[in-house]
């Protein structure tokens, strides 16, 4: 599949407000994504496909320590690539920022993001226990260094 990962804009809001819907319980507001947008520590990059945002990725980066704030790609476009080429374009832009690492926490059941940020060379490096609700559900801790 060929994708296309470009930084979002106002434009690509009311399709991220609804994969935020769809992915996650409970999702964030259209608002909290358009305050986000315009916040210069703020980074979010949308995956087209076919003229459709069909995913995104957001992070923030202070002081060269990127956090990952969530991943999201739409049901039927999954484990077709578009979880890769959004962390690709996620990992180059934090290191065109400088960034010295990338933290992110993902659900202890979820082996398939668990196993994609590995390939990217991410690792485990703590839990957080009960970090999760909508299930309750503990928090795996990884860490790629730049």
């Amino acid at each position: 599949m060929d994708f296309e990962i470009t930084p979002m804009t106002t434009e690509h809001l009311e399709a991220v407000a609804f994969i935020e819907s769809e992915c996650f319980n409970p999702p964030r507001s259209f608002q909290a994504l358009y305050d986000e947008l315009d916040n210069p520590l703020f980074c979010f990059f949308v995956c087209i496909y076919e003229g459709d945002v069909i995913g995104y990725i957001g992070a923030y980066d202070v002081c060269g320590e990127a956090s990952v704030t969530d991943v999201a790609v739409l049901e039927p476009y999954r484990g077709r690539g578009a979880g890769k080429a959004l962390l690709q374009g996620l990992i180059d832009e934090m290191k065109k920022r400088n960034a010295h690492v990338i933290n992110l926490e993902v659900r202890k059941s979820n082996e398939a993001a668990q196993s994609l940020y590995k390939k990217y060379g991410f690792e485990v490096c703590g839990c957080r226990p009960g970090f999760y609700s909508n299930p309750k559900e503990d928090a795996v801790l990884m860490v790629k260094r730049l």
